[in-house]
């Protein structure tokens, strides 16, 4: 007698997936969002803002770059050792600093690569037309290099020194400090500087995650503070020497950005809304107009707040969309508020702080010094940047540029986010395959011994 084969539902289907399965779902939960955000985000004209003819035209290309994202993903999610990983996390240094240098040195090839200067500054690369975030990837391949880092210094396995401390005896090239020196602090302020000339919000955000995540790593606390010192001497060094000289090179750092902008957070005035203050300065005068170039999307992020209320204006009734440029990028989280309230305000809050409850889980079962410093390095990275994206949308901290992971318009941001969820899942899959492995030796242990 044949038998009618049993119809799978979703439970059946998440038991076939590997890895962490909460992660799974924070992923498809950013996914849905994003795709709705996205969709109902852009005004009735969004040629003014991409050159396209549609907002259809806007989603689409956000959709192609998902699928792309997911593409990533699963490739990653499919790799069965972390010695790829590993042996990747290798050259990421040296791929960031490729990127930095060519962005530093504001390369023009024509089509092929070349520097971008966009909203007055330069940060982005356009490589046969695709536009690269240098500092979305520097963030995500750094955290990949210094995971490797830690775990050759922890076990003293360079093979270059150690190749040269065998011929040459040199004891120096077995010394902890000068190891963390020249493969640690080395890379880490190298990048820092060179990221400094394109944004002081990112060179610290960068910064503060990669001391993280040589911490979670266990790198020696002492050097760690050491070399924290030392980077912190090294900029406000660099911020002194600009206030006293008038040197031209040090005008290349964006300090003076930096200054302007904590200067309006701490100073400016909060009470008047954005046409309040447009009034009072006068729309068709110098300082009207330059009040509108800068402050406009921070006071339309606070409206949108504001008026999303307990359960906002429900999908598609967003009016600050029309009056914020770019609200899908930088300011999607206020977005989100005016048009889902509280509730998908919170919502979003809940996604991030789960992805990171389930990092540090993650974290604690793994018994690999590379997979705990990548894991915890990537979790912080991304929920980091989600929690301070929505600090400076609600007001809590200066303005400065930082989109909302997995939710915001962005392709190189919204790929090496990607990325790095795959790698999560992937070591995540390798963790519980290892403790499931555990438990059968010692359940068949036990068994043999009754």
């Amino acid at each position: 007698m044949d038998k009618t084969p049993e119809k799978k539902g979703f439970s059946d289907l998440m038991s076939n997936i590997q890895g962490d399965k909460v992660l799974w779902i924070i992923v498809i939960m950013l996914y849905i969002v994003s795709l709705l955000a996205i969709f109902s985000s852009t005004s009735l004209a969004p040629d003014v803002v991409k050159g396209k003819a549609t907002r259809v035209d806007i989603f689409l290309e956000h959709l192609l770059i998902l699928g792309l994202g997911f593409v990533i993903m699963f490739i990653c999610y499919k790799v069965k050792t972390l010695r790829i990983f590993r042996y990747f996390g290798m050259t990421c240094f040296w791929i960031s600093l490729i990127l930095l240098v060519l962005l530093t040195a504001r390369v023009d090839l024509g089509p092929l690569l070349k520097a971008q200067y966009i909203n007055k500054a330069w940060r982005t690369l356009s490589i046969f037309g695709f536009q690269v975030h240098v500092f979305e990837v520097v963030k995500i391949l750094m955290v990949l290099y210094l995971a490797w880092a830690v775990n050759a210094w922890t076990t003293k396995s360079f093979p270059l020194m150690n190749l040269l401390y065998r011929k040459k005896g040199w004891k120096v090239l077995n010394n902890e400090w000068f190891l963390g020196f020249v493969f640690i602090f080395l890379p880490i302020i190298i990048c820092s500087v060179l990221i400094l000339r394109g944004s002081v919000s990112s060179m610290l955000f960068i910064t503060m995650i990669m001391f993280l995540t040589i911490i979670i790593g266990g790198f020696s606390l002492k050097q760690t503070s050491v070399y924290l010192l030392c980077t912190a001497m090294m900029i406000a060094g660099l911020y002194g020497l600009w206030k006293v000289t008038d040197w031209e090179w040090m005008q290349v750092f964006r300090f003076k950005t930096a200054e302007n902008r904590i200067a309006d957070f701490f100073n400016g005035d909060k009470e008047l809304s954005f046409d309040e203050a447009i009034e009072k300065l006068g729309r068709n005068t110098r300082e009207g107009q330059e009040y509108i170039d800068d402050h406009r999307q921070e006071i339309g992020s606070k409206i949108a707040i504001h008026e999303g209320g307990i359960i906002g204006k429900l999908p598609g009734n967003s009016t600050q969309k029309y009056k914020v440029p770019l609200i899908f990028g930088d300011y999607m989280y206020s977005f989100i508020v005016e048009e889902y309230g509280l509730v998908g305000g919170v919502f979003i809050m809940i996604l991030f702080l789960s992805l990171l409850a389930r990092g540090v889980m993650i974290t604690k079962n793994c018994d690999n010094i590379f997979a705990r410093t990548a894991v915890g390095g990537l979790t912080l990275t991304i929920s980091g940047q989600a929690m301070m994206h929505i600090a400076i949308n609600v007001g809590l901290l200066p303005m400065t540029g930082q989109t909302l992971p997995m939710i915001s318009d962005g392709k190189s941001s919204l790929l090496m986010f990607c990325f790095a969820f795959g790698i999560l899942l992937s070591i995540s899959k390798m963790v519980k395959k290892k403790l499931e492995s555990e438990d059968k030796r010692i359940c068949n242990t036990e068994n043999s011994e009754s």
